[in-house]
């Protein structure tokens, strides 16, 4: 699995056996590993990571061995929006400050799923610290709030608001979003 720049990568693994994942620097099952996981829900281990650009390896196996069964890999990579942070002007030097270019990769994948194009002025070539609807603070900084009050969004409530680790405020009342609210972990997020 190559990557070219900076990006949030998810690798799960469906099965009814007990599964195990590894992701591993370099080509090959001999590399160092970097996350590990087993059982995140039910028997289904999931990894989420942050990587820098290069070649990385999973393997996905059994807890228990010689055990086989049906399984479902999948690996998804925030790409096209990692691209753009990368490359525009939302995050200042994103090279030093990856947890804000992380959030600025989760936060223009969600814009089509919200249904925010284009009431949002979320962009590539717009600082983060102008983005309507978005707090910042922390040090390193991250996106510490989400409020879309009475926004018209008339999309789905994105799963990957999950994945802004500092978010500590979610305020989507007035809309019309479908779907199911991402769990945030046992962050305490306050839902207004």
């Amino acid at each position: 699995m190559p990557l070219k720049f900076p990006a949030r990568v998810t690798v799960a693994l469906e099965s009814d056996e007990d599964g195990y994942l590894f992701l591993l620097d370099g080509e090959g099952v001999t590399g160092e590993v970097l996350h590990e996981n087993d059982d995140t829900v039910g028997t289904n281990p999931l990894i989420v990571a942050d990587l820098q650009p290069g070649v990385y390896t999973v393997e996905a196996t059994t807890y228990e061995q010689g055990v086989t069964g049906k399984f479902r890999l999948e690996i998804k990579v925030i790409s096209n929006a990692g691209e753009q942070c990368l490359y525009g002007r939302a995050v200042h030097d994103p090279d030093t400050n990856q947890a804000l270019f992380n959030d600025c990769a989760v936060l223009l994948e969600a814009k089509n799923i919200l249904g925010a194009e284009p009431s949002l002025n979320w962009s590539a070539d717009v600082p983060m610290e102008e983005w309507e609807g978005v707090t910042l603070g922390g040090s390193p900084q991250r996106v510490t709030g989400l409020h879309f009050k009475d926004r018209g969004l008339k999309g789905e409530l994105a799963m990957e608001l999950d994945y802004l680790w500092g978010l500590e405020e979610l305020d989507l009342t007035g809309n019309q979003l479908t779907g199911g609210m991402p769990h945030f972990g046992n962050r305490g997020v306050s839902n207004f």
